[in-house]
């Protein structure tokens, strides 16, 4: 709500105690948004002048020179406002109206993105003014902190003991400019009639309510429409609908409400059942849309049509959240793409001069009322908009079947069938290999130790330094979060880019899966996926420099050429197929921001962050992991200057000596180098397409484990435990994406409706996650896990195979 009150321009008051990070806030703003920050301590004696500023006459120039006060800033915290006189308090009123002062009859502005954030304290009254009702009004919102949980008191203590609390660490992620253009886009997004209609039905009612003294001001109306603008700017929508209005009515009704009531909450809540927003539906809005044409009034004409393509793009969603067939759904899909190119004939007559807008809607009149026909029969009428929370209540709330075990047992038998150790050989290994004939089974372990031990501390510690290196170099390359939003689908260089970070990124396999279905996820290159997959896992820095040292520069070479050939070749061909659009507008992801910069900063400070969470962050099985490492190390130092000469090795196989047979010699053939590089070439596509079908198991697996997981989310969201709910739900959420993938590698298809039933399912735990997080009431929990075991049941049905 801070972020919307300071997109649309207004200004905020915080109501509440002291001590609860008032100032704080206002001040992480203030960098946040790269502004300057001002703080004025209101008390009795404090002048205006001290707040605006004042001129001095200069003895050496014998003029006077202006000094601008706290005022000249970005962000301005008043604190205790109301401790201060109204004489000062009014210093404020042409600062927030207009963003300018007047001193000595000059007019001085302020910067466009002058924010106001003034406190009060609400429980003592003893020496303290009261805003006066003008200057209220002048807020767009009031707001209250509260007191933080137990969980977030715990997390500050620990903070402050480690010397991490305040807005040190706030970095700026935005400029004054950039502010600014982000206000003028809020200021575009789309009000309609029906929305606008609704926000002065909802004034005039406070106006005549007989609880409320002093109704909402035309000023305060327009500052509302702001508000729900910037509500529906921050939900990545470029219009408003009647849920924004009423998600902002509290806080923006709260600071000008006055009259016979103790609390203004209870007050908005009535209003807002009392007057309900009304939803047009497909019928309807044509009908207006034909009326206004004919009536000449275009600019109306034009709203209710974008407010009809909106619902348009919403029906293949609406009616996978209900239980048509698959053949009925696709009759809507295809009634809704005939819709969208009917309209976008008649939006175009809209910016087209000497176009006849009557004229091309009587062409595809015709086209529009089947099309219309076609979803009335089929949508039911009480279908609603996917993760909206208006679903009725009156159904039987009962939980599926029960499992035959307990959660926890399902996830350990499933997690022991799927989850599988990766391996990567270096010259230890292959030296094993050669060697493993000649070394019985007893000795085998020993000499293995052995071997180990002596690699680590030679060759192939070279080739992981130069392999980590790699990565390095790609943090010294790419600034803090500069990948963020590259390789989208639309650019037809992603895979190419790709090969710039995969080749020297030094990546294990498991971790690269987890980047790819990032990728996946945000929609972008599904090539430069691909590229991340195989060449990422499979190449780099230091593997490239075990080969030049093997082979020469020119097989090396060559061997490097064909490999991205063939990986830059695949990458292409599955672009397209693969790609599945519609789940996000834009390419954004942190997938691979590994391998960028992962501080802003430089020198010291970039290191004492990056030490700083190493401490944190480092599991124990890392730090065991890093210091078996460093023992063979250490033992393969001491092995190479006590026993230059392999000694222990050759003791180690002669204890388990024995004859060579003519089958074992298979193994310890010469191979021709082109062979070896074919077979290894092959190798490495092969492993990554299997690692993809690893990673992506079975839709039977993948639906057995989405049982478990949501007989765990709603377990959590019925018992109120927030925390493990939301790790739930996270969880749940993932798992309908491999769904997808998975469902797709194993038959190469993957129909629009499955894909629009499995997004239905991820609104209604965005739905439940948002509702948990407000700590609304239980009912409404309750509500919304009734509606994703639904959801649940007709993805479960879309991807089940029908028996004919």
């Amino acid at each position: 709500m801070v972020l919307a009150c300071l997109l649309a321009r207004g200004h905020l008051l915080l109501e509440d105690l002291p001590g609860l990070g008032k100032t704080t806030l206002a001040k992480a703003l203030a960098l946040a948004v790269g502004g300057t920050f001002a703080r004025v301590q209101c008390t009795p004696d404090l002048m205006p002048s001290d707040i605006t500023g004042f001129s001095m006459f200069n003895q050496k120039t014998r003029e006077f020179e202006f000094n601008e006060g706290p005022v000249f800033s970005d962000v301005l915290l008043a604190d205790e406002i109301n401790r201060t006189t109204p004489r000062t308090q009014s210093a404020l009123f042409e600062a927030m109206a207009e963003r300018q002062v007047t001193i000595d009859r000059v007019h001085r502005p302020l910067p466009s993105t002058f924010f106001v954030i003034a406190t009060q304290n609400p429980i003592e009254s003893h020496g303290a003014y009261p805003l006066p009702e003008a200057q209220l009004d002048r807020f767009a919102a009031k707001l209250s902190i509260g007191y933080p949980d137990r969980e977030s008191e715990l997390e500050l203590l620990e903070a402050d003991s480690k010397g991490q609390l305040g807005t040190d660490e706030v970095k700026p992620v935005l400029d004054p400019a950039s502010l600014c253009r982000l206000q003028q886009r809020v200021m575009q997004t789309v009000v309609g009639e029906k929305v606008r209609r609704y926000l002065v039905d909802l004034a005039q009612a406070t106006r005549t309510d007989s609880e409320i003294d002093v109704g909402l001001s035309p000023r305060g109306l327009i500052t509302w429409q702001r508000v729900a603008q910037s509500r529906a700017f921050l939900r990545g929508r470029d219009f408003v609908s009647p849920e924004d209005v009423q998600d902002v009515a509290t806080p923006v009704l709260g600071v000008r409400l006055l009259g016979n009531f103790s609390s203004s909450d209870e007050i908005v809540s009535r209003l807002l059942e009392e007057m309900p927003a009304a939803v047009d539906s497909i019928q309807t809005i044509n009908v207006e849309i034909r009326d206004a044409i004919q009536s000449g009034n275009i600019d109306e004409a034009h709203e209710l049509l974008h407010e009809m393509e909106h619902l348009v793009d919403e029906l293949p969603d609406v009616a996978a959240d209900t239980d048509l067939t698959e053949q009925d759904w696709k009759e809507i899909q295809k009634a809704s793409e005939q819709l969208s190119e009917a309209f976008g004939k008649l939006d175009e007559s809209f910016h087209v001069e000497d176009s006849d807008p009557q004229a091309v809607y009587d062409g595809v009149a015709e086209s529009i009322d089947s099309a219309v026909e076609q979803i009335s029969q089929r949508i039911p009428a009480d279908a609603d908009v996917p993760a909206t929370g208006n679903s009725s209540s009156e159904h039987d709330h009962g939980q599926d079947e029960p499992n035959e075990a307990s959660p926890e047992e399902q996830r350990l038998k499933h997690s022991a069938a799927k989850h599988g150790a990766a391996y990567r050989w270096h010259g230890a290994g292959a030296c094993c290999c050669r060697y493993a004939h000649s070394v019985s089974s007893q000795s085998l372990t020993s000499y293995v130790g052995v071997v180990a031990a002596r690699y680590a501390c030679g060759p192939s510690l070279i080739y992981c330094g130069i392999g980590l290196a790699g990565s390095i170099l790609l943090v010294a390359i790419f600034p803090y979060s500069s990948l963020t939003d590259s390789m989208a689908h639309t650019d037809p260089m992603a895979p190419l880019q790709m090969l710039l970070v995969a080749i020297p990124a030094y990546a294990t396999p498991l971790n690269v899966m987890m980047q790819v279905g990032g990728m996946f996820v945000h929609g972008n290159s599904v090539g430069a996926a691909y590229v991340l997959l195989a060449l990422g896992a499979g190449a780099n820095l230091g593997q490239l420099a075990w080969a030049y040292r093997m082979y020469g520069l020119k097989q090396a070479t060559a061997f490097l050429a064909v490999f991205v050939v063939v990986v830059t070749a695949i990458a292409y061909s599955i672009e397209d197929p693969l790609y599945s659009a519609g789940e996000v507008d834009h390419p954004h992801t942190h997938a691979f921001d590994v391998y960028a910069c992962p501080y802003t900063g430089n020198g010291s400070d970039l290191a004492s962050k990056a030490w700083t969470k190493i401490r944190e962050d480092a599991r124990m099985y890392e730090v065991a992991g890093l210091a078996g490492v460093c023992f063979l190390i250490a033992v393969g130092a001491v092995l190479r200057v006590m026993d230059p000469e392999n000694q222990l090795d050759s003791k180690l196989a002669s204890w388990g000596e024995r004859q060579r047979s003519d089958t074992e010699s298979v193994f310890h053939a010469d191979l021709p180098g082109p062979v070896l590089g074919a077979v290894s070439l092959i190798g490495l596509v092969a492993m990554s397409v299997a690692g993809c079908y690893v990673f992506y198991p079975a839709p039977e697996d993948t639906l057995q484990d989405l049982q478990i997981v949501k007989a765990d989310a709603l377990t959590y969201a019925s018992s109120g435990d927030v925390e493990n709910a939301v790790k739930s739900i996270e969880r749940y959420d993932d798992l309908t994406r491999k769904l997808q993938v998975g469902y797709y590698l194993r038959n190469f298809e993957l129909s629009e409706f499955q894909q629009a039933r499995a997004r239905v399912l991820r609104g209604r735990l965005e739905r439940l996650k948002d509702l948990l997080e407000a700590e609304h009431d239980f009912d409404e929990v309750r509500d919304s896990n009734w509606e994703i075991s639904e959801s649940h049941r007709r993805v479960r049905e879309a991807f089940t195979p029908q028996e004919d």
